[in-house]
């Protein structure tokens, strides 16, 4: 504004005291604002979730620690009401599925798969809820479910995963969950597919070749993961690979692999398609074995990656390379197939505790075994369970099943345990 300055007057004491208000009070407002877009240095960032795609797996190896991360959603069963058999155990019942890992991951998109169909096919057509509690590598969800439910209400079901089982087998000290008290109704297979950079090998037989002309890079989450079996074939082949611990699961160790961090990897069956087939159909990947799987006590073929990808099993690549079997390897061997069969030949089961009353195992055991054989399930789970390849276990085979799973000699878990200690400074839980 132009003032005359030929007219105008001092402006009064009030005047200029109401002008120190006003110009205070906006300054203060203008802070206010500022202060909104500045994180306060003591409150806490949103936590990020680790990664955990459909692997394997993981990786489900690749499970986010966000616990309760994802809102619970309840199936219920869409059926009439004059089918329902109100006599039956979980009649009128909410019954959980607990998942140890984050939202997102093979685990949780299996889970909630399930649910639905769960509660159309369990006597009684119980409301099936999925629930995340993550963290410490599934350990918590392990506690939670063994420590926090009331075993004989069965109420809650555990689904674990070789991630969340290796811990056991391993004796954490920080799990309290003892899967020798539980009792299995349901099983899932997967596979899993060792890949490296186009650039360092034309394809397996190129590799048979010159494997020990190589060094490669790998990426681990921690030796007593899902690594443990890729680990032990490394060493069996005579590979020099040095492995860097650390990575939060087959998603990061995925992107180090595209930025050439690292230039060996492996993933689970669930994530090859979307994740690794591009990367081999660029020519940025060539696959070179799969870990096989393990059945009726053997190692055999993976259908999935001989059928479709033209590679053989581990097993298969070892006698190639030092013209002998596998079992020539001894314990080393024997740990390898015990790793294999509780990893993926049978990577997922769900869980009951051992005092569950009998009516809620036997009833349990039906509704899975009555899902698998629901059409629209066996549509939808080709896509989301691989059944097209692999099996589901269910009825009388989960308990032989489950008996194989845990039972592992102490010859093989010092085996492993000496390995994983000796070459990757793994704390030793016997001391």
């Amino acid at each position: 504004m132009r003032v005359d300055h030929t007219t105008s007057r001092k402006p009064s004491l009030r005047v200029i005291l109401a002008a120190i208000f006003a110009l205070a009070l906006l300054l203060a407002a203008c802070e206010t604002d500022d202060a909104e877009d500045i994180a306060d240095p003591d409150e806490e960032p949103d936590e990020e979730p680790d990664d955990d795609e459909p692997d394997d797996d993981e990786p489900d190896d690749d499970e986010p620690d966000d616990e309760d991360d994802e809102e619970p959603e309840e199936a219920e069963a869409d059926v009439d009401e004059e089918d329902v058999d109100e006599g039956a155990f979980y009649h009128d019942q909410e019954v959980e599925i607990i998942m140890p890992f984050g939202a997102g991951g093979g685990t949780d998109t299996q889970g909630r798969f399930m649910a639905p169909f769960l509660a159309e096919n369990v006597p009684g057509n119980p409301t099936v809820q999925p629930v995340n509690i993550a963290g410490a590598g599934g350990t918590i969800g392990n506690n939670q479910f063994a420590l926090e439910r009331d075993h004989e209400e069965a109420t809650s079901v555990l689904f674990s995963s070789g991630s969340s089982f290796f811990p056991w087998v391993f004796m954490e000290e920080a799990l309290e969950l003892d899967y020798e008290e539980l009792v299995g109704v349901f099983g899932v297979q997967t596979g899993g597919l060792v890949y490296a950079d186009a650039e360092l090998v034309d394809d397996t037989d190129d590799f048979i070749e010159r494997y020990d002309e190589i060094t490669f890079e790998a990426g681990e989450q921690t030796p007593d993961s899902l690594a443990a079996p890729f680990l032990l074939a490394y060493d069996m082949l005579d590979m020099d690979v040095n492995v860097v611990m650390g990575y939060e699961g087959r998603g990061p160790a995925r992107s180090a692999f595209e930025g050439g961090e690292i230039d060996l990897n492996w993933d689970t069956t669930a994530s090859v398609p979307d994740n690794v087939d591009p990367l081999i159909e660029a020519g940025d990947a060539v696959p070179l074995f799969s870990v096989g799987q393990f059945e009726d006590g053997e190692l055999v073929d993976d259908p999935v990656f001989s059928e479709e990808y033209g590679v053989p099993p581990f097993h298969e690549v070892y006698e190639e390379i030092h013209g002998q079997p596998l079992e020539e390897e001894g314990p080393m061997a024997d740990a390898y197939a015990q790793l294999v069969n509780a990893g993926f030949s049978l990577q997922k089961v769900m869980w009951l505790h051992q005092d569950a009353p009998d009516e809620a195992v036997e009833d349990l055991t039906e509704g899975f075994h009555a899902m698998t054989e629901d059409p629209e399930f066996q549509e939808e789970a080709e896509e989301v369970l691989d059944t097209d390849q692999y099996d589901l276990t269910t009825g009388d085979d989960v308990a032989p099943a489950v008996e194989d799973l845990i039972t592992w000699e102490d010859e093989v878990v010092n085996t492993v345990l000496d390995f994983l200690v000796e070459n990757y400074d793994h704390p030793d839980p016997r001391e």
